[in-house]
């Protein structure tokens, strides 16, 4: 699904593996329909937002890789992946925020999908920027 923001453009990627297989069969085309989407639409930032049940330890490390070492001609991959429990706890928070007329915008959606993207100040091993990735409740600071 590509996502087409004021401010910058998302594809979201949803799989039900969640095994070895996952990173596989999904690691590899993931990451190049992030860089064919980003080079199409060159004019904004471009991120990907990955869901499954479970995100497999190869996956986490791969879509890690890619943000550090980039592919092809993009210096940089941006691709957050999510398990369904947290994907659900950020759309609830999102949903909560609404009924209490509090709506997201666009541009803080973006600086909250920046936040989750693998550090590049400090040495972040694939775990703890899991860690990072799965605290839902971080969305909360975004919404004001």
């Amino acid at each position: 699904m590509e996502i087409y923001y004021k401010d910058f453009n998302a594809i979201c990627e949803v799989t039900l593996m969640t095994n070895r297989a996952q990173w596989m069969a999904e690691s590899q085309p993931v990451q190049r329909h992030l860089h064919d989407f980003a080079v199409k639409n060159a004019d904004k930032d471009a991120i990907a937002i990955f869901i499954a049940p479970s995100v497999h330890r190869d996956t986490k490390n791969s879509f890690r890789q890619a943000f550090h070492t980039g592919i092809d001609s993009l210096e940089s991959l941006k691709i957050i992946p999510f398990d369904f429990q947290t994907w659900i706890s950020i759309v609830n928070h999102l949903v909560a925020a609404r009924q209490r007329k509090r709506d997201m915008t666009q541009e803080q959606f973006y600086m909250f999908l920046q936040s989750l993207l693998p550090s590049t100040t400090i040495k972040e091993s694939a775990d703890q920027w899991w860690e990072r990735i799965s605290q839902a409740d971080n969305i909360l600071e975004f919404i004001k």
